[in-house]
């Protein structure tokens, strides 16, 4: 199924109940939004990205993302800090020497921005795992950001966000609860699909253990 098929789905059905349709625009933004919830929901949307630190350049813009999983520098992986230990990490880190500068041990996330603790002091790649917030849909896309086989869900959002609109509220209700049932049938079985192991998983590092050296 593409989104214009599954557009067109929604519309008829929404002349089978007498709806008043809403655009093209609005109709794809109701199918847009639900793709993104759905994966919001599974994380179905693994990627990676890499871009080149700078020297002495401490920030970087953290990629578009539900969540980051993983980052490395020169391959090499980095611990999650907090903000609040940020002060204390870069203290005691290095024995107490306040090192400024050097290959960075920790990563933090403020906002859009990643930072590195040291600040690194050459250039090398930083490489960010996480999962992608859904491409907008439009009258132009090809494909879904979430598996195919969940995007007929996606219809029962739409139609809710259609029937609200038109104040059609036991219309709604029903297509809510729909909408929602699907949610929890996807959250299951992508649940079973990784723990089957078909589905590789990057563990976030902190379930590890982990000294001011790395990861044990």
């Amino acid at each position: 199924m593409t989104p214009s098929q599954l557009y067109d789905q929604v519309r008829n059905l929404a002349f089978d109940n007498s709806l008043e349709l809403s655009g093209e625009t609005e109709l794809y933004q109701y199918l847009s939004d639900a793709e993104r919830i759905l994966a919001g929901k599974i994380y179905c949307t693994p990627t990676f990205s890499t871009t080149p630190t700078v020297a002495n350049q401490k920030e970087y813009t953290r990629p578009s993302s539900f969540k980051i999983d993983r980052v490395t520098w020169q391959s090499c992986p980095l611990k999650r800090i907090d903000l609040k230990d940020l002060d204390s990490a870069e203290g005691i880190a290095y024995s107490n020497t306040n090192a400024e500068y050097g290959n960075p041990v920790y990563y933090y996330e403020y906002g859009n921005t990643i930072g590195l603790s040291p600040t690194p002091a050459t250039v090398q790649n930083l490489k960010f795992y996480f999962h992608a917030i859904p491409v907008a849909l439009n009258s132009s896309s090809t494909t879904f950001t979430i598996p195919e086989e969940y995007a007929v869900y996606l219809a029962d959002y739409a139609l809710y966000r259609m029937f609200m609109k038109d104040q059609m509220k036991d219309q709604a209700v029903q297509s809510f609860q729909l909408w929602n049932a699907n949610l929890m049938r996807c959250q299951s079985e992508w649940e079973m699909r990784k723990d089957s192991g078909r589905i590789e998983q990057v563990k976030l590092e902190e379930c590890y253990p982990v000294s001011d050296m790395g990861m044990i």
